[in-house]
């Protein structure tokens, strides 16, 4: 079993259509309640891990992909109708996965209840004050309390208020469990359920105390206690109601949505940030460079005013030399002086 919760309420509270069955981890005791606003009024409204009794509850295993939990819970998805008795929309559904693998795929522990059941569960509770933390089989109980006591394999037979629950444990996994109102005959039915389950029997412990000739093992200790004291936490298993798997899904999405949008709006910015970074700087540079022209068309009308005036002033040949103009320098004959020239 994966490690479980290990910050997890000190009251656990097994439902069923019946009544419930609370267990106090602070003052350590078991008691029975026709409903949950009267098991509030002794407990006092609070944080609970509401566990759903075996009569109440489907346990299947089935091998599903070696893949993310993602796709996983999509291939179960289509499998629910297969597995339960109930359509998949009438479902509340969760799983472990175990480290159980061959050519078939890993082997999973799905566990379901009807969805009706769950809201009412979920009704019941609120109306007592009680805040749920987790809704999980009361079945898993039986696991914690063969780890207790040592034993990965192990048929645990639990009494209820309306008969006895089985839960059969193989590596130490849960891999069935079920509800018997044949309370007079313990070992038959242990038989049965290994046959169910297709699996070769093993111990048979007795728990909260009930006795028959053919347990091999009889502790004190229920399931509830085993499960919320359990050193290795509550596993992580969550039956939820379809509506609030869709309404996560949802938020999911549209997380993924606003997150996608934020990206693009964040890159659209950056690349109009870009261009217009781009076009100022283009623009300085064009800018620079009109200034410059105007600076050297300034320069030249100055240089051509200069050398007009220069040439009122001296010869053309001298001017040549001074500006630079070969061509104008050799229009005067050598030999010729300027001055003569200019007489």
């Amino acid at each position: 079993m994966s490690k479980g919760n290990q910050k997890t309420a000190n009251l656990v509270i097994e439902w069923s259509p019946k009544g419930v069955t609370t267990f106090d981890a602070v003052t350590r005791s078991t008691q029975h309640f026709e409903t949950a606003i009267a098991a509030a009024a002794t407990t006092g409204s609070r944080e609970v891990v509401a566990a759903v009794s075996r009569r109440s509850v489907f346990v299947r295993t089935t091998r599903v992909p070696d893949a993310a939990i993602s796709d996983v819970r999509l291939v179960l998805s289509m499998k629910l109708g297969d597995l339960f008795p109930l359509a998949a929309s009438d479902l509340a559904y969760d799983f472990v996965l175990t480290d159980d693998v061959d050519g078939e795929g890993r082997l999973a522990i799905v566990v379901a209840m009807a969805a009706q059941d769950l809201r009412r569960l979920h009704e019941e509770f609120k109306a007592a004050g009680y805040k749920v933390r987790q809704v999980i089989p009361s079945a898993f109980g039986s696991v914690a309390l063969a780890d207790a006591l040592s034993r990965t394999a192990a048929a645990i037979v639990t009494r209820e208020s309306d008969g006895i629950g089985i839960d059969i444990i193989e590596g130490r996994q849960l891999r069935y469990s079920r509800l018997s109102t044949n309370t007079a005959n313990p070992t038959a039915e242990v038989c049965r359920t290994y046959t169910v389950a297709g699996l070769g029997t093993a111990e048979i412990i007795a728990s909260s105390g009930l006795k028959f000739a053919d347990a091999d093992v009889t502790t004190p200790q229920s399931t509830l206690e085993a499960l919320i004291s359990s050193p290795q936490g509550i596993p992580e298993i969550n039956l939820e109601v379809p509506e609030a798997v869709a309404l996560r899904a949802k938020k999911a999405h549209d997380q993924r949505q606003a997150i996608a949008l934020f990206c693009f709006v964040g890159a659209l910015s950056l690349v109009g940030y870009t261009y217009y970074d781009y076009s100022t700087k283009v623009a300085s540079v064009e800018a620079l460079i009109s200034r410059q022209k105007a600076s050297i068309t300034k320069l030249t009308k100055e240089q051509k005013a200069q050398q007009s005036v220069l040439a009122m002033l001296v010869s053309p040949r001298t001017l040549g030399k001074l500006i630079g103009d070969k061509k104008l320098a050799t229009t005067i004959p050598d030999g010729t002086s300027d001055d003569a020239q200019s007489a």
